[in-house]
C-alpha cells in the first residue's frame, strides 16, 4: 500500500493535504504527530470551521479526517451538507470513532463516508487506511479522466461504447435508438469567437442530452471527436418535437452564439451490431445535411444502408480494379478565347467497373477522398497520363500540356512532389508540360503548410493550377499570398438552376459583377484565367468581353478518351467551337 502512494505521489509531484476535523486539541495532535512527515495538515474544530476551509482550498484537500460529535456543527451535519456541494462531495471522509459504536458507522456510510478509524488511535492501522483510501481515490481520479469527457462530463468515445453495448445486453426487452449531434462549422466558430464560448457550446448540449437522461430514467451519451454527440437511448415516435424543443432552448440561451445544430437518428438499431459501428452509420446521415442553414434532422434508413453498403463494395473493389486496370483517363480540351483553338487538357479519371458500367468521377472520388485510397487512384492517374504524353510527343512530334489533379488529401503528403517529378523522369518529358491542379478549398485548410508545398512543386518547375475558384470563400488576404501559375474559375454559379423570382436580366448583371470580380484578382496576380465549365454560347461571349483568356466545358467537348482526344492534337489550329455556333 505504501508503493500505490508513492506511485500516486509521483504521479501529481504533490504532497496529499488532509483536513483534520475534530474538537479536541488532543486528538488533533496525535494524528498531526503520526500524518505530518507524509502529509500537509490543516486543522479545524467543528463542521462549520472544516467547510469554510474546504471552500478556501478548494481541490487542494485529498482526505479528511472527521470526528463525528463537535459542537456548533458535528459530523453527521457537515457530511449532510458537504454530499451536496460538487467540490467537497468528491473529497473522501474517513470518520473517527469510538470502539462499538455500530450505529454511527451505518449511519456515517449512508452519509458518504468512506471509513473508519477508532479511538485511540493504531498509528500503523490509521496511517495504512489513510494511503489505501488516498490511492483508492487517485485510482479512480485516474480512471474517470480517461471515462469522461474533460469539458462537458459526458462520457469519452471509447467508454460509451463500452457501456452502449453492455446496457442493450442488459435491458434485452428494450428498443434502442442512437442519436448524433453535429455542430455545424465548429471550427469557425472557435475561431470567432474564442475557445471558452465554443466549450460553453459544447456544454450546453452536454447539459441538453443529460437532462433529456434524467427524465427518460435510462440512456448515455458521449462527446466525440470535437464537435460530435452521441446518445443511446430507449426508442421513441416523435423526434421533430423532441429536437425541436432542443433546438428552441438551445438557441434561447444568452451565452450562446448563434450556432446549426444538426441531427442524425438511427431508430430500434441493430443489438447484436457493435455499437461503434451504428454510430458510423449515424453519422453518415449527419454529414448528408452539412451546409444546410436550418434545424436539420436525419434518419439512417434502408436507402442509406443501401448507400453504405455500395460504398463498402467500392471500397473492396478497388484494388482488383487498379490491378485489372478498370480505370481509364479521359481528356477533355481547354481552349483560347475567343476563337476555341485547343491550348490544353485536363486529365480525369473514369471507372469502368465490369458490374456497373462507367462510373462519373462523383461516385467514387469523394469516397475515396474520404477513407485515404485516392492517393492510389491518383498516382494510376499521373503516371498515365505522362506515358500518354510522351506517346503523343513520339507519334505527333508535341503535345499540349495537360493537367492532372491532386486531391485535397495527396497534397499534404510529403512525398508527392518526389512521386510525380519520378514519373516525369521516367517518361523523359519537360517538367513543363504536365500541370497539376489544386482545388481552393485545399488552399483554405492550411494555407501556410500549403504555401511551401506549392513553393516546392513551383521549384521543381511545376505550373500549379488554382482549380475550381469561386466555390470556396477565399479571402483577398489569402489569395494575395498564395504562389499560384494560373487560376481556374468555377463557373457553375452562372447556371440558371433557380427559380428566386429575380428578372433574368438582373440576374445576369449580378453574374457578369462577379465573374469580373474574379478577372480583376487573375489580373491583380497576373496570372491567366481559365473558366471550367463553359457551356454555352452565351458564357463565351461573357468571358470573352471580360478578358478571359481560356475556356473548358462541354461548349467545346466533353471528356473524350485518348483515341478520340488525338483528333484535336492532330488538327490543333482548328477551333473547337461546335459549327452550328460559327
Amino acid at each position: 500500500m505504501g508503493d500505490q502512494k508513492k506511485a500516486a505521489d509521483k504521479l501529481y509531484d504533490i504532497r496529499r493535504t488532509i483536513l483534520v476535523v475534530d474538537d479536541e486539541e488532543v486528538n488533533r495532535e496525535l494524528l498531526k504527530k503520526y500524518l505530518r512527515d507524509d502529509y500537509e495538515l490543516l486543522f479545524a474544530c467543528n463542521g462549520l470551521e472544516a467547510l469554510r476551509i474546504c471552500h478556501e482550498n478548494a481541490g487542494r484537500i485529498a482526505l479528511i479526517m472527521l470526528d463525528l460529535v463537535m459542537p456548533v456543527m458535528d459530523g453527521y451535519e457537515f457530511m449532510e451538507v458537504a454530499r451536496k456541494e460538487p467540490d467537497i462531495s468528491l473529497i473522501p471522509i474517513i470518520v473517527t470513532t469510538v470502539k462499538d459504536m455500530e450505529e454511527d458507522e451505518i449511519h456515517a456510510l449512508k452519509l458518504g463516508a468512506s471509513d473508519f478509524v477508532t479511538k485511540p488511535y493504531s498509528p500503523e492501522i490509521m496511517k495504512l487506511r489513510v494511503s489505501r483510501t488516498i490511492s483508492q481515490v487517485d485510482s479512480e481520479s485516474i480512471i474517470s479522466r480517461l471515462e469522461r469527457d474533460t469539458v462537458t462530463g459526458l462520457y469519452s468515445e471509447n467508454f460509451f461504447f463500452s457501456y452502449a453495448d453492455r446496457l442493450k445486453m442488459e435491458y434485452p426487452d428494450v428498443s434502442w435508438d442512437v442519436l448524433c449531434v453535429d455542430i455545424e462549422n465548429y471550427h469557425l466558430v472557435i475561431d470567432m469567437y474564442g475557445k471558452e464560448e465554443a466549450e460553453n457550446i459544447l456544454r450546453a448540449i452536454a447539459d441538453i442530452l443529460r437532462d433529456d437522461m434524467w427524465k427518460s430514467g435510462v440512456g448515455i451519451a458521449c462527446r466525440s471527436d470535437s464537435d460530435l454527440f452521441f446518445m443511446i437511448l430507449p426508442h421513441r415516435n416523435d423526434y421533430k418535437t423532441f429536437l425541436r424543443k432542443v433546438f428552441s432552448s438551445f438557441e434561447s440561451r444568452p451565452d450562446i452564439h448563434h450556432v446549426i445544430l444538426h441531427f442524425g437518428i438511427y431508430q430500434n438499431i441493430d443489438r447484436e451490431e457493435h455499437i461503434e459501428k451504428t454510430c458510423d452509420k449515424v453519422i453518415s446521415t449527419v454529414y448528408k445535411t452539412r451546409g444546410v442553414s436550418s434545424l436539420c434532422i436525419t434518419y439512417y434508413d434502408k436507402k442509406m444502408r443501401d448507400e453504405l453498403m455500395e460504398r463498402q463494395i467500392l471500397i473492396e473493389e478497388l484494388p482488383s480494379a487498379l490491378r485489372d486496370k478498370q480505370f481509364e483517363v479521359y481528356y477533355q480540351p481547354k481552349c483560347s478565347l475567343p476563337d476555341g483553338k485547343l491550348v490544353g487538357a485536363e486529365a480525369l479519371v473514369r471507372w469502368n467497373n465490369p458490374e456497373r458500367g462507367f462510373m462519373p468521377p462523383d461516385s467514387f472520388i469523394p469516397l475515396f477522398e474520404k477513407n485515404g485510397q485516392i492517393y492510389q487512384v491518383d498516382k494510376f492517374v499521373w503516371e498515365e497520363t505522362c506515358r500518354q504524353i510522351r506517346e503523343w510527343i513520339d507519334k505527333f512530334g508535341s503535345c499540349v500540356p495537360i493537367s492532372v489533379n491532386i486531391s485535397r488529401t495527396d497534397v499534404y503528403d510529403p512525398k508527392m512532389p518526389d512521386v510525380i517529378s519520378e514519373f516525369v523522369k521516367k517518361y523523359d518529358l519537360d517538367i513543363k508540360q504536365l500541370h497539376l491542379e489544386i482545388t481552393e478549398s485545399a488552399y483554405m485548410r492550411d494555407p501556410s503548410q500549403l504555401v511551401k508545398i506549392v513553393e516546392n512543386l513551383r521549384n521543381r518547375s511545376f505550373v500549379v493550377e488554382m482549380d475550381d475558384f469561386g466555390s470556396g470563400y477565399s479571402s483577398l488576404n489569402m489569395i494575395a499570398g498564395l504562389p499560384i501559375d494560373i487560376l481556374k474559375l468555377d463557373m457553375r454559379f452562372l447556371r440558371d438552376d433557380r427559380d428566386d423570382g429575380k428578372p433574368k436580366d438582373s440576374e445576369n448583371n449580378e453574374k457578369s459583377v462577379l465573374l469580373r470580380s474574379i478577372m480583376d484578382i487573375a489580373d491583380w496576380k497576373k496570372v491567366p484565367a481559365i473558366a471550367e465549365g463553359v457551356e454555352t454560347k452565351d458564357q463565351v461571349g461573357m468571358l470573352t468581353d471580360l478578358k478571359c483568356g481560356y475556356g473548358q466545358g462541354y461548349f467545346f467537348s466533353r471528356p473524350v478518351p485518348a483515341r478520340e482526344f488525338e483528333k484535336f492534337l492532330e488538327n490543333p489550329e482548328r477551333s473547337l467551337i461546335p459549327e452550328t455556333e460559327n
